[in-house]
């Protein structure tokens, strides 16, 4: 907190840290149950040599993740390796116990494989349909230009967590994956189909037969087949062709992990909004960030406008210290000049170049009160990694032994190891 001393500087907050403790508002309880000996035997500050270097060789070329505790979202990518590698949970399990290895947690992760695996992967598959999560609190960390994307990423977070809160269908492609593949193919089993030009129709599954398969010539198949009540008319799937039109968004199951995933995004929501304790308040923040998009060029050329102008007012370092008249009066050529100017918004690092070469392209007395105004925005910082990072590599680089190190030497020092700058 920087506005009492500095009295036109702007109050944020860590919006990566936002996110991962949305992220750890999600309750999954054989997850967490699972979690516990993994963390013990595998995956945590002091695994098992043997462990680790057996689910290693057993993941291999994917990469092992490690275990942080102030960070959920290092938690969350342990998961992610497991849900790509369900397969191989129960093997692995097994060749702990063959090997003696683990004891007791080794039994405590069989028990849940044998009596709660369905549940473990689907709860590992809804960990993998809100990963975004993750990318975004990885995409937002840095300290680069996320000033003007943090808007735009958290309102594609606040659209998943409205479709998660509806149980839309299509929110959760890899529970839905699972559920598909371990339904019971039985009577009354609801499916839908799109006709192209008709649109989509359910259909009901009334009986099964075994006859010649349609799909893999001279071979027996069992095929299910299928009514559809709006007009009464069948038809017959095999399985291949059955289980990928299976409705799932009905099954209590898939409710139960999208109001589990929504939580969230419901305390997200209470942050960026500001219904929340006051010392959690995002709310003006996140105002900040949805006014500073005006110094995106390619966002500005389509959205920004006098009003606009007027609004960014309540940015506190700008309403300070820009002329906001001569804002107005540039407003013309700084859109011509940004009409023509695209950007990829997927990657952090291609648009924060791109926008600063934009910049240091156009900064001129055309438009000096906005190139002005830019300097200010890009300063302002919407994490607390970039601090963090430096009081890292001080612990990292000056320990007891150097404790007499000049100011300057530090200075240095610290600046080439932070940009990542080879001496010589």
């Amino acid at each position: 907190m920087l506005t009492n001393p500095y009295i036109n500087s702007a109050d944020t907050l860590c919006i990566s840290h936002t996110i991962s403790n949305a992220g750890e508002r999600i309750i999954l309880p054989i997850l967490a149950e699972f979690t516990t000996p993994w963390l013990e035997l595998v995956g945590g500050r002091d695994p098992h040599a043997g462990a680790k270097a057996l689910w290693k060789s057993m993941v291999s070329p994917q990469v092992v993740p490690g275990y942080s505790k102030v960070r959920w979202w290092s938690k969350a990518e342990i998961w992610f390796v497991k849900a790509e590698n369900f397969s191989q949970l129960r093997p692995f399990v097994r060749l702990l116990q063959d090997r003696d290895i683990g004891d007791a947690t080794t039994v405590k992760m069989a028990t849940i494989l044998r009596d709660h695996a369905l549940t473990l992967q689907l709860e590992l598959a809804a960990m993998l349909d809100v990963r975004c999560l993750v990318s975004t609190t990885y995409d937002l960390e840095g300290d680069r230009l996320e000033v003007l994307l943090v808007f735009r990423r958290i309102e594609e977070l606040r659209a998943l967590g409205r479709s998660l809160g509806a149980n839309a269908d299509g929110v959760l492609p890899n529970v839905d994956s699972v559920l598909r593949a371990n339904a019971k193919l039985e009577k009354g089993l609801e499916i839908e189909k799109v006709f192209p030009g008709h649109g989509t129709f359910t259909a009901s599954v009334i009986d099964w037969e075994t006859c010649e398969s349609t799909l893999y010539p001279g071979k027996q198949r069992t095929a299910f087949r299928v009514r559809y009540p709006a007009d009464g008319a069948e038809e017959d799937f095999e399985e291949e062709e059955l289980r990928p039109k299976i409705i799932t968004r009905n099954m209590p199951e898939r409710k139960r992990l999208a109001d589990a995933l929504a939580e969230a995004f419901t305390y997200l929501e209470t942050r960026i909004t500001g219904t929340c304790d006051a010392i959690y308040d995002c709310s003006v923040m996140y105002e900040t960030c949805r006014l500073v998009q005006a110094f995106d060029p390619c966002f500005a050329a389509a959205h920004v406008t006098l009003q606009w102008i007027d609004d960014l007012t309540k940015v506190k370092p700008l309403g300070a210290l820009v002329d906001f008249q001569k804002l107005k009066a540039q407003l013309p050529i700084y859109l011509q000049r940004a009409a023509s100017f695209v950007v990829n918004y997927a990657s952090v690092e291609d648009f924060s170049t791109s926008v600063l070469k934009w910049w240091r392209d156009n900064s001129d007395d055309q438009i000096s009160e906005w190139s002005e105004a830019a300097r200010i925005v890009f300063a302002i910082a919407p994490n607390s990694a970039s601090c963090e990072r430096v009081f890292s590599l001080l612990k990292l680089m000056f320990g007891d032994q150097q404790l007499s190190s000049l100011a300057d030497y530090v200075q240095a020092a610290l600046m080439l190891r932070y940009n990542e700058r080879a001496v010589g």
